[in-house]
């Protein structure tokens, strides 16, 4: 029994090492030095090889799967036609060369410069791959489709449109080196959940990342300078931050949209940003708009049903697009920036929980068709200035609301007997005493949000001011069915 077990052994280790060649190749010839070509399943390449060699590889080795190139150098090729062509340059992998290669394990040339052929390695079975520093250019879709390849390693600057796209068992990515990242480079790659080196990105094409379901979060570098249209769209990442991107210029359409995870996003110093660029987040409840862009573009908070306007204007927006809040039947009050000059068409569209409509500004802005469609209208109070009051009135689609001059209170001590306020730590209690106040809410004395409206229940509200400095004013606004109830103090 011992010796028929130590002849299975024996015959099993011969079997192996049959399967596996390592050739000093020379141009051409790749063909007469490999003995069973239909039987082996690895290969370790070096000296010199070409077009015809390669092909030789994809044609003929059918059970090959561990292909090491890293001692070998492509030279030129002219002879006859080989994958459409008589000729191919040195130091290339030819276009869809493995297309559908069986082969799982690769290791490219690493000592020339390397250019990988358009479609390459397109559906191979590779599981893992690096990319050196010396890769220098790609053809379109080079390893896309590959749907067994689970790791990247990534350090040249060279990737193509649609790289990795479809590559549904990658699950890590890694940067070493900075890269601007192609259209659809890793769209559809559904497994896709850790990017390691993310902030080397310093642009992000179009659907670079579209439909990454997995992926959860991204850190973004200092050296951004521009995200594609829709380069995150229906991906799972729940935060956003580019307040690192100083130079950051864009963010295309729909670059966040419809992405059922994200809970909070800041914009950062982005100097143009597009249409719909948070469109549908049902889950989005915290935005910070760019402190450098002065429009907020078309549908750009379309349909976000968890959002708190908190945060998403600036003081220098100039204009509001078409159908940005459209849909937003959460909000009940929301504050017009200051600088404000035009609302675009069914900018509001169907805020059918709107109570209040802050705005200092003391010319109604212009307004597109039918900005507040589907708004009661005359149940929403408008409040303006004073000295504006007649400008609000008179102004289409702005005299439909219920417009009212600010309310207020000289000061504290004018009606203690009815509205008592202290601090217990970071909170701020609010006895309405005989006020009839139904929410109550904080600004900064330039007039910017500083939390969500707060309800008032049992005629008593509790405020967090954990983000107000000791000592800095702020005012107190609560809504009363009078108009707006407002007090200026300051924290103790």
């Amino acid at each position: 029994m011992l010796k028929h077990v130590l002849l299975y052994t024996a015959m099993s280790v011969a079997t192996l090492s049959a399967g596996a060649e390592s050739v000093v190749s020379t141009p051409g010839n790749l063909h007469t030095l490999v003995s069973n070509p239909a039987t082996t399943t690895e290969l370790t390449l070096s000296g010199s090889i070409n077009a015809a060699d390669l092909d030789f590889i994809d044609t003929e080795m059918t059970a090959l799967q561990t292909l090491d190139l890293s001692a070998v150098e492509i030279v030129a090729y002219s002879g006859a036609r080989l994958r459409g062509s008589s000729t191919h340059a040195a130091a290339t992998i030819p276009a869809r060369c493995f297309v559908g290669s069986p082969i799982t394990s690769l290791t490219l040339p690493g000592s020339e410069l390397l250019s990988i052929g358009e479609a390459a390695f397109a559906g191979a079975a590779i599981k893992s791959l690096t990319l050196g520093a010396n890769v220098v250019s790609m053809g379109t879709g080079a390893f896309s489709g590959c749907t067994d390849l689970a790791t990247v390693t990534i350090s040249a600057d060279a990737l193509a449109e649609g790289a990795f796209s479809g590559c549904t068992a990658l699950t890590t990515v890694s940067f070493t080196t900075d890269v601007a990242l192609p259209d659809y480079a890793f769209s559809d790659c559904t497994a896709l959940a850790t990017v390691n080196g993310s902030n080397k990105l310093y642009t992000i094409g179009n659907h670079a990342f579209a439909n990454t379901g997995a992926l959860s979060a991204v850190a973004f570098g200092s050296d951004l300078t521009a995200i594609g249209d829709e380069a995150f769209l229906q991906s799972g990442i729940t935060d956003i931050d580019l307040s690192p991107c100083a130079d950051l210029n864009s963010v295309g359409e729909r670059a966040f949209a419809q992405m059922p995870a994200l809970k909070s996003i800041d914009l950062g110093n982005a100097v143009t940003v597009g249409a719909g660029v948070v469109f549908d987040c049902p889950a989005l409840e915290q935005v910070k708009y760019s402190t450098r862009a002065t429009v907020v573009p078309d549908y750009a908070y379309s349909k976000d049903a968890a959002l708190d306007t908190v945060g998403i204007f600036t003081d220098n927006i100039s204009e509001i697009g078409a159908y940005a809040l459209s849909g937003l039947s959460q909000v009940t009050t929301i504050t017009l920036p200051s600088s404000l000059t035009f609302i675009g068409d069914h900018a509001m569209e169907n805020m059918t929980g709107l109570q209040t409509i802050n705005i200092a500004i003391t010319t109604a802005p212009a307004t597109g068709e039918a900005v507040w469609s589907g708004v009661n209208q005359a149940e929403v109070a408008l409040i303006v200035p004073a000295e504006a009051y007649d400008s609000y009135t008179s102004a289409d689609q702005w005299r439909d609301f219920d417009v009212r001059k600010p309310s207020g209170i000289a000061d504290t001590a004018t009606d203690s007997a009815t509205l008592r306020v202290r601090f217990d730590g970071d909170m701020l209690i609010i006895d309405f005493g005989s006020i009839a106040a139904s929410t109550v809410a904080l600004y900064d004395i330039t007039g910017a949000k500083l939390c969500a409206d707060t309800p008032v229940v049992e005629q008593q509200a509790a405020v967090s001011t954990a983000n107000i400095a000791v000592n800095q004013p702020f005012i107190v606004v609560a809504a009363t069915p009078e108009g707006l109830l407002t007090l200026k103090i300051a924290k103790q």
